[in-house]
């Protein structure tokens, strides 16, 4: 992991400032749940495109990690959708 880390700092940097945004977005817009929701899709969306483009640019991309990152981003997208119910 240190080794993804170090190769791809940038990248990984984008992510992280993008989680943090997230959770805070997510709970400063407490108790809008509409807000919330479309903020648990940006952030799917986001996470998809991020993990599809940084292994585009790293030239090692395989349907099987399009496929593990939509996954994800659903996976993840689901669970802040259900925190809003």
């Amino acid at each position: 992991m240190w080794k993804e880390l170090k190769a791809h700092p940038f990248a990984y940097t984008v992510l992280i400032i993008a989680v943090m945004l997230t959770v805070l977005g997510f709970l400063a817009a407490w108790p809008q749940r509409d807000v919330q929701r479309g903020i648990a899709v940006v952030f799917g969306v986001f996470y998809f495109v991020w993990g599809t483009v940084t292994h585009l640019h790293a030239d090692h991309i395989t349907k099987r990690i399009v496929l593990e990152y939509a996954s994800v981003a659903v996976l993840i997208a689901v669970i802040m959708l259900g925190l809003t119910l």
